[in-house]
């Protein structure tokens, strides 16, 4: 049983200091970047109060800097996670269209990514971020 359901008044400002600090006991990153990671996985259990959400981009000009073990880490905190490593564009689409919302972590992207001039994925991907709007 969670907080929220047990009656019991969360403290925001101590949860997001937890996330912060499991967050950094297995991450290197900045003050900054810590600060972007905590907020996007608060974001994700209230995004329904947002009229559009930011996408996170987790990107590193080295092999194994820790991006996977980042979307894991994601995975634990996200609300209603959903993370898939190089999926196909037609799980993409089969995973959109059921009626819950997933937080969506698209781990080892590049093959869905790689085809952006594919109207499909752009429009995904353009009219994914608004909660008004849904891709057809």
């Amino acid at each position: 049983m969670n907080a929220q359901n047990s009656g019991v008044p969360i403290n925001g400002p101590e949860m997001l200091t937890k996330v912060a600090n499991f967050l950094s006991q297995y991450l290197a990153c900045t003050q900054r970047q810590l600060a972007v990671l905590t907020l996007w996985t608060l974001h994700t259990h209230c995004f329904t109060t947002s009229p559009i959400t930011p996408y996170l981009h987790l990107r590193s000009q080295e092999r194994e800097a820790g991006k996977t073990v980042c979307m894991e880490l994601l995975n634990l905190l996200c609300s209603n996670p959903w993370l898939t490593f190089g999926c196909t564009l037609a799980v993409l689409l089969a995973k959109m269209i059921q009626p819950e919302r997933s937080t969506l972590l698209l781990d080892d992207c590049d093959p869905v990514l790689a085809r952006t001039r594919n109207p499909v994925t752009l429009g995904l991907l353009n009219r994914g971020f608004t909660r008004e709007q849904t891709y057809r």
